[in-house]
């Protein structure tokens, strides 16, 4: 399944410590978000997490584990997604970025998206 991840104003990813989450943008958006840093070009991802965009993106950034890589930089995108598709797009993005944070598997199901980069 192809998606739109959401970039920032000028089409930049968006900074995780940086974003207004009070923004009308996150007002109901429910779905999928990936949390990464980069190194020399490569990215590593820390987290992909579901639910409420603004919501879990706040509790993400009192999250110690999360923040502990915050001094690499750490930016985030997400997409809203039906309630039905949630799961299976996160399982999937789970297994294939393999973030330093994982998520316990939510379902059996496995949905493919194209990855954010």
């Amino acid at each position: 399944m192809e998606v739109d991840w959401f970039r920032c104003k000028g089409g930049i990813w968006c900074m995780f410590d940086k974003l207004d989450l009070n923004h009308d943008v996150f007002k109901n958006l429910k779905g999928v978000f990936v949390i990464w840093h980069e190194n020399n070009g490569i990215k590593n991802v820390v987290n992909v997490g579901t639910g409420n965009i603004a919501e879990e993106l706040k509790k993400a950034r009192k999250n110690i584990a999360i923040t502990a890589f915050t001094h690499y930089g750490l930016y985030c995108t997400w997409v809203e997604l039906s309630t039905f598709k949630i799961e299976g797009v996160a399982n999937y993005l789970n297994d294939k970025l393999n973030p330093k944070i994982k998520l316990k598997e939510l379902t059996n199901k496995s949905t493919p998206v194209n990855i954010p980069w």
